[in-house]
């Protein structure tokens, strides 16, 4: 198998480390995503309760959907970020278990 492989470049590069920061940072946009559509949120409440004119307005749609877009593109990266970890390491597992089946198996014939 090629776990082997993962665990001698884990060990120079620290690729542990470097997925943790982007998971960090990545949660940093998801949270800034968010505080940036509940401000736009409330200003477009703001605006319903006294009269504004059609472009402001306008631009506050045009905000929040931005807000909207930003919230679900970060938290999308940020869930498949995840999902990406749990896949790599379901498959490492697998290889290590074939690795002790084939081992057990040769023992077993001998």
């Amino acid at each position: 198998s090629i776990s082997w492989i993962y665990h001698w470049v884990d060990r120079i590069l620290g690729l542990t480390w470097y997925f943790w920061a982007l998971v960090t940072f990545l949660t940093l946009i998801f949270i800034s995503s968010l505080h940036d559509m509940w401000k736009y949120e409330d200003a477009r409440e703001g605006h319903k309760v006294i009269m504004v004119d059609s472009l402001t307005m306008q631009q506050d749609k045009v905000n929040l959907f931005r807000a909207q877009r930003n919230v679900y593109i970060s938290g999308l990266s940020l869930f498949l970020a995840l999902v990406i970890r749990r896949l790599v390491s379901l498959i490492l597992t697998l290889g290590r278990v074939r690795e002790q089946r084939n081992a057990l198996g040769y023992k077993k014939m001998n």
